[in-house]
């Protein structure tokens, strides 16, 4: 039988290894959206389950001080691509905890007559309103210094924003 830790290890380097899978996903999919080759199954999504999904795997870099909430209804569910609506919420979720020390990111949805309304919270350190349009770019980071805080390739906001 293995001990709680060793399944929070585990958990947390399956969360690890989904997210290195999806940076390169990332990468091959936004030169694939480049050419226009973006492809995708559509089914029915359960969005609360997905946001839970996510968070899982963000649960082990909190430190304590930050709270993960899913705001989404139990069983809303959504029209969409499962694979490429979970790489985008996740891809989120990681900006909103690796720029939020404290307080929480939350997840909600509104369901619209023409378009469902998923919003990302958190009470991170925010964006200059004169740099927001920045962090939409492939390979953009705010902080190119040689010691940013944050890692990253810059290309995760540029990729959801070419799969939304």
């Amino acid at each position: 039988a293995w001990s709680d830790r060793a399944k929070e290890c585990v958990n947390a380097i399956q969360g690890r290894a989904w997210h290195v899978t999806s940076l390169v996903q990332n990468m091959v999919e936004m030169s694939a959206s480049m050419n226009f080759k973006l492809n995708a199954t559509k089914v029915v999504v359960d969005l609360h389950a997905t946001v839970a999904d996510v968070f899982s795997g963000h649960e082990n870099k909190l430190g304590g001080k930050l709270q993960l909430l899913n705001l989404v209804e139990p069983d809303f569910s959504v029209w969409g691509a499962a694979d490429k609506l979970k790489q985008v919420l996740d891809g989120l979720v990681d900006n909103a905890v690796k720029f939020t020390e404290e307080g929480s990111i939350s997840v909600s949805a509104t369901m619209h007559p023409e378009y469902v309304l998923v919003e990302v919270k958190d009470t991170g350190c925010g964006i200059p309103t004169e740099q927001q349009h920045q962090v939409w770019e492939p390979y953009t980071q705010l902080d190119m210094t040689a010691t940013r805080r944050a890692p990253g390739l810059g290309i995760g906001l540029a990729l959801a924003k070419e799969l939304i």
